[in-house]
This record gives C-alpha cells, structure tokens and sequence, in this order.
C-alpha cells in the first residue's frame, strides 16, 4: 500500500515539474507543427475560402476527378543518417557492381571457349596437312620420285619422344582409378556435371599437345590440376632462364597465368627480401609470391613489376580494380600515357630511320657506288624525265646544243636515243610555253606600282642552276615525293 502511495506520489512530482518547465525551442516547433497538422484548417480561414472559390469541397481533392490528396503529407524523421538519396545511390551502385560482375564473367567464359575452339582447329588442320603430305608421299613413292619438290610436301621425320618422369606411371594409374569411379556413379549425375563443368571431360577433345608428358598431366575430372600441371611443366622448363617456347604459350590459357609466367624471366624482378645464405627463389615459387601478390594488393603488384609488363596485352588483367582501387587507377592511366608517347616516339624514330636510309643512299651514289639502288636516279636523263617543265626551266633554257649534247649524252649515243630525245624535247617546250603563258598572265593582274618596285636579280650562272636543281631533287627524294622511284 505505502509503495502505491509512493508511484502515485513521484508521478505527481514529475507532471507538476513538467508544467512548470519552459520547453526548448525545438520542442516547441514541434509541438506547434504537431497541433497545426492535426487540426483542420476552418471556414474562416482565406486561404480555404479561396480553395472554395475555385471549386474545392471539403474531403474531397483538387482536379477535373478530385482524385488529389484530401489530408496533408504526414512528416517523416529520419532516425538514422543515411540522408536523402543515399540509400538509392548504394542501390544502384551495388547493382552496377554485380552488373560487371555478371560481365566479367561472361567474358571469362567465351574467352576460355575462343581458345579452346582455336586450338581444335589448329589440331584438326595439322592433322589434316598429315595426312595430305602422306598421300603426296604414296604418290610419290608409286612414280618413283626419290626427292619431293618442296619439301613441305612430304611428311616431317618424327623427333625422338622425350624421357617419361617417373612419378609417370602412378599419375597413370590414379587416373585409371578416377575414370573407374567415374564410371560407377550415375549417368544422370555424371550429365549433370558435364552440363555444370565448362571444361571438356573428355581427353580426346583436349588439344594434342607436342608434349605426351603435358598431355597425360591434365586431370579432367578436376579443372584445377591444369592449372597446378601448368606451374609444374613452366618450373622444369624454364629452370635454365630461358624464354617461352610458342609451345609453352598454348598452356597458358588465362591472361593473368601467361602474364605471371612471362614476369618471373627476368631476372632483375624482385619477389622478395632473402638472406646471403638463402638458396635462390626458384620459378615456382615466384609464380607463388607473384600469384598472391597479385590478388591480395594488386596496386602493390603494378606498382613493383609495370616495367617488365606487356601493358598492350596485360592491361586487361587490371580494369577490374580501375574504379575501386585509387592506386590501380593512377598507375593504370600513367601507363596508358607512357604507351600512347612511346607509340608516337615510335613512329618518329621510324620516320628518322627512313629518311636515315635515304641520305645514306645518296651519300653512296655521291662516292660512286655503282651498287646502290639511286647510282642512276640523278643523272640528268633521269632528272628530265621525271621533272621536264622544271629541267627546261632551270636547266635546259640556258643550253646551246653543245652542251645539252653533252649533259644527255646518253640520248645520243643510239639513232633511237637521238629520235626518243628530239620527241622529249619538243614535248617539254609544248609544257614550257604553256608554263610561261600562264605565268605571264597571272603577272597581269599585279600594278604598274609594284612593277616598278621589282628589282632584277643578280643572274645566276649554269653551275648555280645545276646546283639548285640536284638539291631541289635530292629534297624530293629524302621526303618521299618522288612517285617515280620505288621507296620498297
């Protein structure tokens, strides 16, 4: 009884220092807001007589159907702070994200289906040149033709077959074992696998490989141990530093695998920290560090081996971390300027390499190389031919008969020289006159003002022309202009 009495009594204290308490402001901003919203606006009000006015009818909306709303919008505070728009950015930034997930994986799979129908037809037509040139054989053989007449006509002799290692035989018979428990299980569990797995189950389909060693290391059942027999095919061959055979290219099926496995020839690539004493790392286990290294911190990862990096093939390995990884991204649009400056830089160093090849071209007709392809390209036969308006007006206006005899003295040696050069030059006279015509009347535009202004140059000698012509030709040719001379 008396603890009744004592909640009845602390219950009065708190509503009497309640009333007595000035509220805050922000209490009493909501309180208004509160009994403003719950109470409907009067008649009295202008603003709802206006609303009348206009053809509103209480509890009913605005509009041609009134189908508006008839109570105010009811307040929403926010507990948390997610803010406005923030859960629907999430949302769709989740949703783009599994979007190139879905992508990623997509293009993972019709890669992998691309290589492998690449090397089926590989096979399929080297099978089928095997068997061509055994029929080129036969044939040969029944005509009684000791020496075929290329040899790509007749079947290559078989190179010796490499040592087998000796864990050979237990790989054999484990395999054995796993196709006979393979055969046990059901034919419709074993469809649903083959339907689940996208790799081939079936050995006769895998490419057939130089290696029988390589070939008989790939598991089927289990799409793993490819990658596991890879490493340790790429650890024996490449035990003596050196490069990658076309051979151990078509195992690497995955562009990450061929570019790990590209990385760890060089040998001044640094995997890890090690003592003096410490035996050197061996090309396994640089695929290992390489391999984690990649995975857990590829910004790390480009940061410490983008110089040995391939960045026309292997920047595909790197657009998945572009966006998420700021490290990725700064290195990966570093690099893609360095490449675009080293493309341009190529092409200059080209340009410089040809035109190289040109000068030294001339400087070896100037020593009198007869070898040289240009030993007869300026001589002033060759020079007529290709340029006669600008030989006749540099050149051949200024020659008696003479001395034009002795600068073409080849045309003349022969009647038909003599008849070929006679019709060579009326034609450049045709072309000289209408050359000079046309000149004269664009001069007729020009006043008598600027006429008077002309001063006469100095006249020039022959030896001067001469000199003029070969360099303007010379020019031509460094640069390329000269359609007639085969740059090939």
């Amino acid at each position: 009884m008396n603890l009744a009495k004592s909640v009845l009594r602390q219950r009065a204290v708190e509503l009497n220092s309640k009333k007595g308490r000035t509220l805050s402001r922000t209490e009493e901003e909501s309180k208004r807001r509160t009994e403003g919203l719950e109470k409907k606006v009067e008649p009295t009000n202008k603003g709802f007589n206006m609303l009348v006015k206009m053809g509103y009818a209480p509890g009913k909306g605005l509009g041609k159907n009134a189908e508006g709303r008839a109570e105010p919008v009811p307040i929403e505070v926010r507990s948390s702070r997610s803010g406005l728009g923030r859960d629907a950015a999430e949302r769709e930034r989740k949703e783009a994200i599994q979007r190139i997930r879905q992508h990623l994986v997509v293009t993972e799979r019709n890669q992998f289906l691309d290589v492998m129908s690449t090397k089926f037809r590989l096979s399929r037509a080297k099978r089928q040149l095997e068997a061509a040139r055994r029929i080129c054989l036969q044939l040969d053989s029944a005509q009684s033709i000791p020496v075929p007449v290329s040899p790509a006509f007749w079947p290559t002799p078989d190179t010796p077959k490499p040592p087998k290692s000796p864990d050979h035989e237990f790989r054999r018979r484990r395999r054995s074992e796993r196709t006979d428990r393979s055969e046990q299980r059901s034919p419709q569990s074993n469809q649903e696998d083959r339907d689940r797995s996208p790799f081939y189950d079936d050995r006769d389909q895998l490419p057939q490989l130089s290696d029988e060693e390589e070939l008989t290391s790939l598991d089927a059942d289990n799409p793993k141990s490819l990658e596991v027999n890879k490493f340790k095919l790429l650890g024996k061959r490449w035990s003596h530093r050196r490069s990658p055979t076309p051979t151990d290219q078509t195992l690497s099926l995955d562009p990450v695998e061929r570019m790990l496995a590209n990385l760890i020839i060089h040998e001044e690539a640094h995997f890890r920290h090690q003592t003096r004493d410490e035996k050197p790392l061996s090309d396994f286990q640089k695929l290992s560090i390489a391999r984690e290294l990649y995975s857990q911190k590829p910004g790390i990862f480009l940061e410490r081996f983008s110089r040995y990096l391939d960045w026309s093939q292997d920047r595909i390995n790197f657009t998945k971390w572009h966006s998420s990884d700021d490290l990725v991204g700064y290195l990966m649009d570093k690099l893609d300027r360095e490449a675009e400056l080293n493309n341009v830089r190529k092409s200059k160093v080209a340009s410089c390499r040809v035109r190289n090849r040109r000068l030294n071209a001339l400087y070896r007709a100037a020593r009198g190389d007869n070898s040289c392809p240009v030993s007869d390209h300026f001589t002033h036969e060759a020079m007529r031919q290709r340029d006669p308006v600008l030989w006749e007006e540099m050149i051949g206006q200024h020659l008696d008969e003479p001395t034009r005899r002795r600068y073409l003295d080849r045309e003349y040696q022969t009647f038909a020289g003599y008849l070929h050069g006679q019709l060579i030059q009326q034609e450049e006279k045709r072309m000289f006159n209408q050359a000079r015509y046309k000149q004269r009347a664009n001069k007729a535009k020009y006043d008598d003002d600027d006429e008077s202004d002309f001063v006469d140059p100095v006249p020039e000698t022959i030896e001067d022309r001469e000199r003029e012509f070969l360099d303007l030709m010379k020019l031509r040719f460094l640069s390329g202009q000269d359609k007639s001379f085969n740059y090939q």
